[in-house]
């Protein structure tokens, strides 16, 4: 074990005697945001799969498509050596 090694667990060592446990409230909100952030997340996946499969983009989608559709475009032409 390193020098830094045992500066990093000391260090951790130190924080976790400093650090107050979170009261049940407290855990009962970090749960339901991760919940939240689960919920957003997988939406965020279905729509990537339904852009993948084709669908058109949103309104509010549609500059981002445009910029990830021409940055692929790039990728293809440098990738064959196209000079287009």
């Amino acid at each position: 074990m390193g020098l830094f090694d045992r500066l990093r667990d000391q260090l951790d060592q130190v924080l976790a005697r400093a650090t107050v446990p979170p009261t049940p409230r407290e855990v009962a909100a970090q749960l339901e945001q991760s919940l939240i952030d689960t919920k957003v997340g997988l939406d965020d996946l279905r729509r990537a799969a339904e852009l993948s499969r084709g669908a058109p983009p949103m309104a509010a989608e549609a500059h981002t498509a445009g910029l990830l559709a021409r940055a692929g475009r790039l990728y293809d032409r440098a990738t064959r050596g196209d000079e287009r």
